[in-house]
């Protein structure tokens, strides 16, 4: 059998969920074809395969409704693992839809929901709940930055360059296994991690104080009310920062460290001029639920997607 897996690209809840699942395929003795894509970009689609035996697998990702139901009817089965609630409403229409299975809970990522599907019954390895805190930016601890720093570039390969996706997927596997057979301890991980972090700490601390990008809100009542914002939103400090450009910028890197250095921030925004008066938005927060209101979507403390002016709640002007 073939399996067609689309999953969420440059993300290490994505790219662990695809290892999990090629490696459980191929150990059926089947094949497995891995396209790393983005669910608002069609140029990172791929094309839909010829009639035939084959399973279309999405898995952190999902595509607009038209083109799930045409991927849906071409294969022989199909597979959805998802968590983000942009989801769950596109989602709840295929219930029922023959040969389809959905697997959606906001409970837990993709990856923790993969190994939860393929292997029912098997408590998740730990390592999978350090990419589950992340990738919802659930309590995240230093442990759980180090590792997404151990796993992200692994997770880049396929998209920066397809021909070496055989590779990140023996570095992820190869990783799994020091990992769980005690081989590679955290500390271990930590000190690579603490390498890794003392660059991009520097670069991101100057972008992070360069005052044209940037800008601090305390929010009011006024400023709920003129920027459309529930009024559960007055008292948060708002971090906001414009990347746009700044194409290698990372926004869940940069969010850690402004909340470790910054104590009265609560809320960290990114956003990216995506078109005129189109912005793509990525924000974090300590414990607050950035939902709220439903301006903003995704996770209660990690939410993502794009927003037009004028109800652009902290744009730099």
């Amino acid at each position: 059998m073939l399996h067609i897996v689309n999953y969420h690209g440059n993300c290490p809840d994505g790219f662990a969920a695809y290892s999990l699942y090629h490696a459980w395929a191929t150990a059926q003795g089947d094949t497995v074809i891995g396209y790393p894509i983005a669910p608002h970009d069609p140029r990172t689609w791929p094309a839909l395969p010829a009639s035939g035996l084959w399973t279309a697998v999405f898995l952190d990702v999902v595509l607009d409704a038209e083109t799930l139901r045409r991927w849906f009817l071409a294969s022989s089965h199909s597979l959805v693992i998802d968590h983000h609630s942009t989801s769950e409403a596109l989602l709840e229409g295929f219930k029922g839809t023959e040969r389809t299975t959905l697997l959606f809970s906001k409970e837990s990522c993709a990856a923790v929901l993969t190994h939860q599907h393929l292997y029912p019954g098997t408590p998740v390895p730990d390592w999978l709940w350090h990419v589950d805190r992340v990738d919802r930016w659930s309590s995240v601890t230093d442990h759980d930055v180090a590792l997404r720093e151990y796993i992200l570039p692994i997770a880049r390969l396929p998209v920066t360059d397809p021909a070496q996706t055989d590779k990140a997927l023996g570095y992820m596997s190869a990783f799994i296994r020091r990992y769980s057979s005690g081989g590679l301890p955290m500390l271990e991980i930590l000190a690579e991690s603490e390498r890794r972090l003392a660059k991009k700490r520097r670069l991101l601390h100057a972008i992070l104080m360069d005052e044209r990008r940037t800008t601090r809100v305390t929010v009011d009542a006024k400023y709920c009310e003129e920027a459309g914002l529930a009024p559960v939103w007055v008292e948060q400090v708002v971090f906001s920062i414009d990347t746009t450009g700044l194409y290698s910028f990372d926004s869940t890197l940069a969010s850690y460290f402004v909340f470790a250095e910054c104590p009265e921030v609560t809320v960290f925004m990114n956003y990216i001029r995506v078109g005129p008066g189109k912005y793509k938005y990525c924000v974090r927060s300590r414990d607050f639920d950035v939902t709220s209101g439903g301006l903003f979507l995704g996770h209660p403390c990690a939410a993502g997607g794009v927003l037009e002016s004028p109800k652009t709640p902290f744009l730099i002007r």
